[in-house]
């Protein structure tokens, strides 16, 4: 389940911080199947949406600030670690060593960067060696 825009359910369309019960309530029940998104852009409200000649504008929310208030809403690093790095690596199919600079290994077992090292998609689909 991806817990993001806690927004969408408040009465504040600018509400960074998820609801205490509903997260608690929801990692209770599978806290390890929970991975965080972060749901950018930030689209309007759909009752600021009507018509195709209405341009909405994005909620104006810094991406520090969502990320950040999340994982205080976690209140411990254990789960901060679980949430936003164990669950979506099993999910994925890939692992990150727990060394500074965070290195990615790849479902052939190679190191790499995603997104930054061009091997490391080709070794994730058997194209290289």
């Amino acid at each position: 389940m991806k817990l993001s825009a806690p927004y969408r359910v408040s009465d504040d369309p600018l509400n960074t911080r998820p609801d205490p019960a509903w997260l608690t309530a929801i990692l209770e029940r599978a806290k390890e199947r929970c991975l965080w998104g972060s749901d950018w852009p930030h689209t309007p409200g759909h009752d600021a949406q009507h018509g195709p000649e209405v341009a909405g504008v994005y909620r104006p929310l810094p991406y520090k600030t969502v990320v950040d208030d999340f994982i205080a809403a976690l209140g411990s690093d254990a789960l901060s670690q679980m949430i936003m790095s164990d669950n979506p690596a099993r999910l994925y199919g890939f692992s990150f060593a727990r060394v500074q600079g965070a290195v990615a290994i790849d479902r052939c077992g190679h190191a790499c960067i995603p997104g930054a090292d061009p091997k490391c998609c080709a070794r994730n689909q058997g194209s290289a060696t």
